[in-house]
């Protein structure tokens, strides 16, 4: 599959994989496919949902959504709603957010790679995949790139090089978003967000 979304930017340097401790272990996937009662509603409406909750706010020491205390929503968060009450469940969460925010780059290419999963999940079941980034979180995931590597690149059928973002390597993908965040800019045609006051 021919894409043309790869921006010529200088491969991003990760100084922090050779400094940082080993706090966090890498998990099998990053996405959940279809395991709440709204996204299982949705595959009788013909679509496929992978959501990817990590813990919020400063939980893991790195605030992941910056507008939870002037917003008051860190008070009422989802996070341990429905499964989230489960501490195996917290746990996982919060190594999702340790993984993301000490390796950026490797996190993103295992995003990359569940989203290509989902892709080819939803093709067997014949639903239209959608793609949920920030379930607990609110990450401005358009300014973030993802590098390709020839490995990756072949997984997915894609070329190698570093994309803009996740929504430009996956331009066939409806993604969405909740967000807290007014001033949000560039936003690509293929994410969709809702302003969440």
């Amino acid at each position: 599959m021919h894409r043309n979304n790869i921006i010529a930017i200088p491969p991003l340097q990760s100084i922090m994989v050779s400094m940082m401790n080993t706090t966090y272990r890498i998990p099998s996937s990053l996405l959940t496919f279809d395991t709440n009662a709204k996204t299982v509603k949705g595959q009788s409406l013909g679509f496929m949902t992978g959501i990817l909750y990590m813990a919020p706010h400063t939980i893991s020491g790195v605030n992941l959504c910056s507008m939870a205390a002037i917003a008051e929503c860190d008070k009422a968060c989802l996070y341990t709603a429905g499964r989230g009450a489960f501490s195996t469940i917290q746990s996982a969460r919060l190594n999702k957010a340790i993984f993301f925010n000490q390796n950026p780059v490797e996190f993103m290419k295992l995003i990359a790679l569940d989203i290509g999963r989902l892709l080819v999940k939803a093709k067997k079941a014949v639903l239209t995949p959608l793609v949920r980034l920030n379930g607990t979180t609110d990450i401005r995931w358009e300014i973030i790139p993802v590098e390709v590597d020839v490995k990756l690149a072949k997984k997915l059928g894609v070329a190698p090089g570093v994309y803009r973002n996740i929504m430009a390597l996956f331009p066939e993908v409806q993604f969405y978003d909740y967000t807290k965040i007014a001033n949000r800019k560039d936003i690509p045609s293929n994410y969709d967000l809702t302003f969440s006051s």
